[in-house]
């Protein structure tokens, strides 16, 4: 059953169970709307074999995932791990709303802002790509559900973006400058944190953070485990 349309505005209709049914959304908003209780686990994500992808590579990694785990709807999808693979263009990436992560770490891609357009991502790794830039990362301001991100080996200059990523927790991040994480003080769900030593402007910063998991790499220094017991 993909269409509802004819239980909207039936006179004694209390309650309608639509579990793992693929309807429209804005049909379950007219029938809430009318006062009709909906229970279940709904699909409103796309069918997966209905997408048509620019990058050939792309569209690859998608049919592979559907057919290795059963997926059928984009909102089955909770990662799609398309890390490593000659993908290039991401133009289209927003058909994939509905999905919870994504793997892009290590691809051909030099413009990563499609991303998003998936307003239903919770994960987003992009390692290993130093084309990830300011502009990249600037394009996830105000996204709705984002709440981590991964990109070691990134050109990454300012973190203040992630102040406007209301629900943003988790962030791993190296490159080849040294950071000022000031912003993240800002963002009161954040909590996890990962990168390299030398690439923290100001350690005593972390004071300031409630974190709750923290990962070093490279040279420690005494002073800076001090800082770490104070957290």
């Amino acid at each position: 059953i993909t269409d509802i349309t004819s239980l909207i505005g039936l006179p004694n209709l209390e309650y309608v169970e639509l579990d793992f049914t693929p309807v429209p959304q804005s049909q379950v908003d007219q029938l809430v709307g009318n006062g009709v209780g909906v229970w279940g686990n709904l699909i409103t994500g796309a069918r997966l074999d209905s997408l048509n992808f620019v990058d050939a590579e792309l569209q690859d990694c998608v049919d592979q995932h559907a057919s290795d785990y059963g997926w059928t709807y984009t909102d089955e999808v909770w990662y799609l791990d398309c890390n490593w693979r000659p993908i290039s263009n991401l133009v289209d990436i927003g058909q994939l709303e509905g999905i919870q992560g994504v793997g892009l770490s290590g691809i051909n891609a030099t413009d990563f802002t499609p991303v998003a357009d998936i307003s239903s991502l919770m994960s987003f790794d992009a390692h290993e790509n130093p084309e990830f830039d300011p502009t990249d990362l600037a394009a996830l301001v105000g996204h709705p559900t984002l709440i981590s991100i991964g990109l070691n080996n990134a050109d990454i200059t300012d973190l203040t973006p992630l102040v406007s990523i209301p629900n943003f927790e988790s962030l791993y991040i190296s490159g080849p400058d040294v950071l000022d994480l000031t912003p993240l003080t800002q963002i009161p769900t954040f909590n996890t944190l990962g990168m390299p030593r030398e690439q923290i402007s100001d350690i005593s910063i972390l004071n300031s953070l409630n974190l709750v998991h923290l990962t070093f790499s490279g040279n420690i220094y005494p002073g800076d485990i001090e800082v770490v017991e104070q957290q």
